[in-house]
């Protein structure tokens, strides 16, 4: 796991947070920021995934062209 994976893990686990507290105090701003929080670490750690996803591919054709000339 690379580090934007875990920040965009961590990133909804704080939205949760500020989602839940604005519920409990109340105010909308706080909720709706958790929401948004959650939504940026989704994106985040999607884009981490297919950030490792594309680069595992790439080693394993070069791991399995590796004896190929041109």
């Amino acid at each position: 796991m690379n580090g934007k994976r875990f920040a965009g893990i961590w990133l909804q686990l704080a939205g949760r947070v500020n989602q839940a507290w604005g519920e409990l105090t109340d105010d909308p701003l706080r909720e709706t920021a958790g929401r948004r929080d959650q939504v940026t670490g989704k994106t985040q750690q999607a884009g981490a995934i297919a950030q490792e996803a594309a680069a595992r591919q790439l080693r394993d054709f070069q791991h399995d062209n590796r004896n190929w000339y041109f």
